[in-house]
């Protein structure tokens, strides 16, 4: 089964990501420009996945024009979600002009100090 959930092999770093959406031009609009979306869906999730040199892109497009009938669509589904997964061929500064900000934060994973505040020291 697949989740909506970063994962690679080993897992050594773990952390979130966050983004926000470029008005400019936005994920939706690469998919219309090149023909990727059908009319009535709308992209739910975005993955990104680096392996040595590839970049693996990867659109989660669901039945449903706004966002109040999605998340009452989704409120209604008990198993996994129905997607239509698409595949984007893109680099990774492509990927990147998607978004205004995006960003990006790691931690050793067996460290578990993911979350915690830090205090830079004085040098």
């Amino acid at each position: 089964m697949q989740f909506f959930k970063a994962s690679t092999h080993y897992g050594d770093w773990e952390g979130t990501a966050t983004a926000d959406g470029n008005n400019e031009w936005s994920v939706e609009e690469y998919l219309t420009d090149k023909g990727l979306m059908n009319l009535g869906e709308s992209v739910i999730s975005v993955s990104l996945s680096v392996l040595e040199n590839s970049v693996d892109v990867r659109a989660f497009l669901f039945r449903g024009k706004d966002s109040d009938s999605i998340k009452q669509a989704l409120a209604n589904i008990s198993g996994p979600i129905p997607v239509r997964e698409v595949p984007l061929e893109m680099t990774l500064e492509e990927f990147a002009r998607l978004f205004k900000h995006f960003s990006v934060s790691m931690t050793y994973d067996s460290l578990q100090i993911h979350g915690r505040s830090y205090q830079e020291e004085a040098t």
